[in-house]
């Protein structure tokens, strides 16, 4: 061996596995650079795509803010206008959407000019119950319970009030009986009703074409009802000659002590052909020896259901149509009935008549309940009404002779009666004598309409009108910002899901035994 070589140490075996530890850290670096190298290339994307966005949208004030070649300060200040137009826009649309919300409503007026007018139903009562000539002992106290019966649940007012309570009490007999002696004993209506005309025509109408009606006070007639015997009556010219013309005969002499109240003449109510006649409240009276003068202005209004509206209806037990009126007399017969088992004679129905100990125990000792019962008894949606205007003259005139009596409904007997008593036919008739006009004033009336006041087309105008005004948008503009939003979306969700992984390189582990020598390196 050359000594000029000195034989140089042999070197260890290598660990591979160290160099592989090694070498991979370094490729994780690499790859770590490569990563946010990427994050760095897609967030300059993104922003190239928001710079494009501005560019083309149709969207006012975006462009300047984006607009590189702009100065930074005017940039600033399109920045502030745009947000402050925004928010002024959002605010404008948000109010417009809670007024939508709110389901407001208005009321459209329209005239009608129909050829003719359907002609209302009228009840016509006399202040009197009773006729004072038919009252004896044997039928005092059945009447004296008739009137409580007529007025129940009400407390008995001062002038029977004795009677009932002493005599009454005990009083017991069959209903259906004491029915039939009101129908005797009770204001007839061949009596009451003296003269009856329709539309000018001979003949047209009568006593007959009456039909009898339970109230409060007692007998009480309805002309032009609902049923199916009569035929719907239409007014088709104006004025009272084509309209419903009447006289009554009260006979003053025949008033009794027995009635609630010292009245003297009748009242009358016009109303819906299905619904009742509230007299108590809303008759109107008229005295004896005077004309009265009830011209009709037929107005309707339909109104919205709930829930736009506050209107609504339900299906009543003794009603066709409904009615709040009717819905408000069921429910206090309802409340009669489930209280004391009985009814009112005023009551709609077929449950039994209260008899007198009922009316002293039950109903006069449930008065508030009965009267103040609560249902569900909403506005109707279909609303009617014939604003009577009345006025009055004085009848008849000093100068009516026998021979005119008869035109004013007079019969003869009533003729000959006050010629035997020597008494004038003008002051008998204004003693006793009513007449009544009832007529359309116009053919014609006005139907008032509630209607959705702010519709869905109207809330689309004005938040178009809010978002061209402030920032010049419109429903293109929306579809690109809604297309803006899904780009960014996609590329966001790209971002996220791109992997993050490395190629890593494996070395298997060298065997422990396993040994490398190297080629001598000269020095």
């Amino acid at each position: 061996m050359d000594r000029n070589f000195q034989q140089r140490p042999r070197k260890p075996s290598v660990d591979f596995s160290t160099i592989t530890t090694i070498t991979t850290s370094t490729k994780d670096q690499s790859q770590d650079g490569d990563f946010f190298s990427q994050r760095q290339s897609s967030l300059n994307i993104s922003y190239q795509h928001e710079e494009d966005f501005a560019k083309r949208t149709s969207c006012h004030g975006i462009s300047h803010v984006f607009d590189d070649e702009t100065p930074k300060l005017r940039r600033l200040s399109w920045v502030f206008l745009t947000l402050a137009m925004a928010t002024i826009c959002i605010i404008q649309c948000a109010d417009r959407m809670i007024y939508l919300i709110s389901n407001p409503t208005k009321i459209v007026i329209k005239n009608e000019i129909p050829p003719r007018i359907r002609f209302p139903a009228v009840t016509i009562c006399n202040f009197n119950r009773f006729r004072n000539s038919t009252i004896n002992e044997s039928n005092y106290y059945r009447l004296q319970y008739l009137l409580r019966l007529m007025n129940a649940p009400q407390a008995p007012s001062k002038r029977s009030e004795f009677s009932f309570r002493n005599d009454l009490v005990n009083y017991s007999r069959n209903t259906n009986d004491d029915l039939d002696l009101l129908s005797k004993v009770g204001i007839q209506r061949q009596i009451l009703i003296r003269y009856c005309n329709w539309d000018n025509q001979p003949h047209s109408c009568s006593a007959e074409n009456f039909t009898l009606t339970y109230t409060k006070y007692g007998n009480c007639f309805l002309f032009n009802g609902q049923s199916a015997d009569n035929e719907a009556l239409y007014q088709k010219r104006i004025g009272r000659s084509h309209g419903l013309r009447l006289a009554f005969n009260v006979e003053a002499d025949q008033y009794t002590t027995m009635n609630p109240e010292p009245d003297v003449g009748i009242k009358f109510r016009i109303h819906e052909p299905d619904e009742p006649a509230d007299i108590e409240a809303q008759g109107v009276a008229i005295p004896p020896g005077y004309h009265a003068y009830v011209r009709l202005k037929y107005n309707e209004a339909k109104f919205l259901r709930k829930p736009i509206g506050k209107c609504d209806s339900r299906p009543l037990q003794y009603y066709d149509r409904y009615t709040r009126s009717g819905c408000k007399l069921e429910c206090k017969t309802n409340k009669s009935i489930e209280v004391c088992g009985c009814r009112a004679l005023y009551m709609p129905g077929s449950a039994p008549f209260c008899t007198a100990h009922q009316i002293n125990q039950c109903m006069t000792n449930n008065i508030e309940e009965i009267n103040n019962s609560s249902c569900y008894c909403p506005t109707a949606c279909l609303w009617t009404s014939y604003d009577p205007a009345v006025s009055y003259s004085m009848t008849p005139t000093e100068t009516i002779t026998s021979e005119e009596a008869p035109l004013f409904g007079l019969n003869l007997d009533e003729v000959d009666a006050n010629r035997v008593l020597n008494s004038s036919i003008s002051r008998y008739m204004r003693k006793n004598y009513i007449f009544l006009d009832i007529f359309f004033e116009r053919l014609r009336y006005n139907t008032a309409i509630q209607e959705l006041g702010y519709t869905f087309n109207a809330f689309l105008s004005d938040i178009g009108g809010q978002l061209g005004l402030f920032i010049g948008a419109s429903v293109l503009t929306m579809l690109e910002i809604g297309e803006y939003f899904l780009t960014k979306l996609k590329n966001l969700c790209k971002i996220i899901k791109r992997p993050t992984s490395q190629n890593e390189y494996e070395i298997a582990p060298a065997s422990p035994n396993t040994t490398f020598e190297e080629n001598p390196i000269p020095v």
